[in-house]
C-alpha cells in the first residue's frame, strides 16, 4: 500500500528556485510484507509547511504533518506568537525556567512585549515597571527560546533603563528579527536607542513611535535606511 499527501506549498522565491511551489510531495510511504521504506522533505521544508498551515487544522492532517509517528517538528509549532504585559510575564518566565519545559525548541514567530497597561486616553497607568518584562526577555529566557522570532513589538514600557549585560544579550536573543515595532519609550540619550536597534543584525523594517529628549535622537532616527520611525 502507498500512502501520499500533497500540500500546496506558500510562494516564496527560495521555494521557486527548488521547484516546490506547487502541489508537492511532502511524504511517500510504501509499506510490503517484508519492506517499509519512508521519506520526507527536508526539516527546514517541514517547518515551513507547519508554520503556513498553523491556523487550519484540517490542512495539517491532510498533510499528516501533526502526527509524531511521522514529524516530531510539529509538537514544537504549538505557539506561534507570545503576548507579554506586566501581568502574565512572571508566570511566563516561570515556565521557561521549569526543567519540563519544551519552549526552548519551540518556533515563535511573534513576540509581543507591552510592559504597562494603557488608559483610555493613550497614556500609561498604573505604577510604571519600567523595562521588568523585556528585561526578562533578556536575562531569564535561554537565548535559543526565541531564535526564531522574525516579529518583534516593544511597547508601553516608559522610561527606557537596561543595563549593560541586558544590551549585549539584545542581539543574541532576537537574532532572527527582521520586524521590529516599538511605541511608548522615553530613550534618555542616542546611545540608549543605538543599544535596541543595532544588535539586531537581521533587521529590515523598523516601525517607532518614540518619546526624544534631545534632537540627536531626531537625527538619527530619520536618517536611518529602509526603517519607517515617527519621532515625537
Amino acid at each position: 500500500m502507498i500512502s501520499e499527501a500533497f500540500v500546496l506549498l506558500p510562494k516564496s522565491r527560495y521555494l521557486d528556485d527548488i521547484g516546490l511551489c506547487k502541489p508537492t510531495l511532502l511524504f511517500h510511504e510504501t509499506y510490503q510484507p517484508d519492506f517499509h521504506t519512508r521519506t520526507m522533505l527536508p526539516t527546514e521544508l517541514c517547518n515551513l509547511v507547519i508554520d503556513h498551515f498553523h491556523d487550519s487544522k484540517p490542512s495539517l492532517l491532510t498533510c499528516s504533518l501533526v502526527r509524531r509517528a511521522r514529524d516530531p517538528e510539529s509538537r514544537f509549532h504549538i505557539f506561534q506568537k507570545v503576548q507579554l504585559c506586566r501581568d502574565t510575564a512572571d508566570s511566563f518566565f516561570q515556565l521557561i525556567e521549569s526543567p519540563h519545559a519544551i519552549l526552548a525548541s519551540a518556533h515563535i514567530r511573534e513576540l509581543d512585549v507591552a510592559q504597562n497597561s494603557v488608559t483610555e486616553g493613550g497614556s500609561l497607568a498604573g505604577d510604571l515597571l519600567d523595562g521588568r518584562a523585556f528585561q526578562g526577555v533578556l536575562t531569564r529566557c535561554p537565548a535559543d527560546v526565541f531564535e526564531h522570532v522574525q516579529k518583534l513589538s516593544v511597547t508601553c514600557v516608559g522610561r527606557w533603563t537596561l543595563i549593560n549585560a541586558e544590551k549585549l544579550s539584545i542581539g543574541h536573543r532576537v537574532k532572527s528579527v527582521t520586524e521590529l515595532r516599538s511605541w511608548m519609550i522615553v530613550f534618555q540619550t542616542d546611545e540608549e536607542f543605538q543599544a535596541l536597534i543595532t544588535p539586531i543584525q537581521a533587521l529590515k523594517s523598523c516601525l517607532c513611535r518614540l518619546y526624544c529628549s534631545g534632537p540627536r535622537i531626531r537625527r538619527k532616527i530619520t536618517r536611518m535606511p529602509s526603517s519607517h520611525f515617527q519621532p515625537t
